[in-house]
């Protein structure tokens, strides 16, 4: 088991949390990309806004599983799996083994929406 990392020990920032297993699905031709129905790709970030954890999800029109890759937000492991599809959405990792959610866009907007004063 991956221990969870301190965030001062964490690598940040988009350009350095790469996910590239689903683009080597199409590229060999094993993922559709014009026969999906649910695709997302959200970063997860800590409470400084600094990007720390990623995560993509992929369903095809007739697969039951979405495919799914993430760098977790906790530990930092790069993992990838194939798991049923159901709101909320939530990803276990492989290395720490705790488990992260994968909000609705439209509930996320909500959250960041400031009240009315």
């Amino acid at each position: 088991m991956t221990e969870e990392l301190d965030d001062s020990e964490k690598v940040k920032g988009k350009e350095n949390l790469k996910l590239e297993k689903i683009d080597e699905l199409v590229k060999k031709g094993e993922l559709d990309p014009s026969n999906v129905k649910f695709t997302t790709w959200q970063d997860k970030k800590n409470d400084d806004g600094e990007i720390i954890g990623t995560a993509r999800v992929v369903q095809e029109e007739d697969e039951e599983l979405a495919k799914v890759e993430y760098i977790c937000p906790r530990c930092q492991k790069h993992g990838f799996k194939e798991t049923e599809y159901k709101r909320p959405f939530w990803v276990k990792c492989e290395g720490c083994e705790k488990s992260f959610s994968i909000p609705r866009l439209k509930d996320k907007v909500k959250k960041k929406k400031k009240p009315d004063v």
